[in-house]
């Protein structure tokens, strides 16, 4: 009976094992798509200022309402993809602190395991 708790603490183990390589892996894809954002961002300012300076002198009527227009577009994407990066980073920090807890319930897991298999090693011994 000891050897089949064994057992399903060593299967709980490798579970919580297995979860820790899977939020690995979600938070590997959390920081490629908040690092892809932030170059994104950092493009699309670079692009915003070069269109803020676009236009000197005089400006007819038209142009002035595309280029606001533009400029407009230029606000919205940036409110966009700051958005974005806010969500990317508050599902990486909720990886974290799952990364966290998963860490804690494997070291009580392997702790469980340590002293079941001191139970079954002093009963051989008794025998």
């Amino acid at each position: 009976m000891l050897f089949q708790l064994l057992g399903i603490k060593e299967r709980r183990e490798q579970a919580i094992r297995n979860a820790l390589a899977k939020n690995a892996q979600l938070m590997q894809l959390t920081q490629r798509e908040i690092e892809a954002a932030e170059q994104k961002r950092s493009a699309l300012w670079i692009e915003w200022y070069q269109a803020c300076h676009e236009f000197t002198g005089t400006v007819d009527r038209r142009h002035l309402t595309e280029w606001q227009e533009t400029l407009r577009n230029y606000q919205t994407e940036d409110n966009d993809l700051g958005l974005q990066l806010e969500k990317h980073r508050t599902h990486y920090s909720h990886l974290q602190e799952e990364e966290i807890d998963l860490r804690q319930q494997l070291r009580v897991a392997m702790i469980s395991q340590e002293k079941l298999n001191y139970i079954i090693a002093e009963n051989k011994m008794q025998r």
